[in-house]
């Protein structure tokens, strides 16, 4: 068991390295790409994983494996895809302006780098990570097994919480710019300026202290999101074009927002 653990833990290190270069690539810029907070991607640990273990016998058949490989990544990729939309209501990665993609969730491009990189994984890679592995003394090959995974759980239960409190706060702040909506107050933008035009604009009004609840409520859960949300901050800024399924251009502006109030806060 602790030697699945390891290998698991190598190429989730080594997916995740291989993810921040490639994005960094492309964008121009170094974030950590990870799900998780620390420098592990797990859906390249459990590809890396059943690539191995189905596929180490069509080693000196590179064209079949290289095919296999591909249909296993991309069902690995397409699940992945699939488990997080439904858990988050979150799209994390789009690939809808890619050519051959299905439903944005994978793309031909991917699959074919995914298959590449699965033949230098069995063929080269592998032999040298067993030879490592295996090379380990049993007693601490066990203790970094059991750190590897505790490390592995606790950051697992962070994000997750950290996920539904961003989920929490997204739909209280939706519920009260519905109460917003009652009390005929539009509020086309989840930022503080907005809520500052439009209260100027309420103070004339009857029932100026229930608004005046309401935007302090609003205020209070957006500035609460901005200041102590290091990991949602990181999440947003790993993926930065992640939608919601749910609440869409609601989700889009309070985005928005939030770069706006990060970037200005680090200068």
């Amino acid at each position: 068991m602790e030697v699945l653990i390891l290998y698991f833990s190598i190429y989730s290190i080594i997916g995740w390295i291989c993810e921040c270069i490639y994005c960094a690539a492309i964008d121009r810029v170094w974030v950590n790409r990870g799900f998780l907070n620390g420098p592990v991607c797990p859906v390249y640990g459990v590809g890396s994983l059943s690539v191995i273990f189905l596929l180490s016998r069509f080693k000196d058949n590179i064209f079949l494996l290289f095919i296999i490989a591909v249909i296993i990544t991309t069902i690995v990729e397409y699940i992945t895809a699939v488990v997080l939309e439904k858990l988050f209501n979150l799209k994390w990665w789009d690939y809808s302006n890619y050519k051959f993609n299905y439903k944005g969730r994978i793309c031909l491009l991917n699959s074919t780098l995914f298959g590449i990189g699965s033949v230098i994984l069995v063929k080269f890679i592998q032999p040298i990570v067993a030879v490592l592995v295996n090379g380990i003394n049993k007693e601490y090959g066990l203790v970094i097994s059991v750190i590897c995974l505790i490390a592995f759980l606790v950051d697992f239960v962070v994000t997750i919480l950290s996920l539904i409190n961003m989920k929490n706060v997204m739909e209280r702040m939706c519920a009260i710019k519905e109460e917003f909506k009652l009390l005929e107050v539009t509020i086309e933008k989840f930022n503080s300026s907005d809520l500052k035009i439009n209260f100027n604009k309420m103070k004339d009004r009857a029932d100026l202290n229930e608004v005046k609840t309401k935007f302090e409520e609003f205020s209070s859960i957006l500035k609460e999101l901005k200041e102590n949300s290091a990991v949602q901050k990181r999440l947003l800024r790993a993926f930065p074009n992640v939608k919601s399924l749910k609440y869409g251009k609601q989700f889009k502006d309070l985005k928005l927002n939030l770069f706006e109030y990060w970037n200005k806060k680090k200068r």
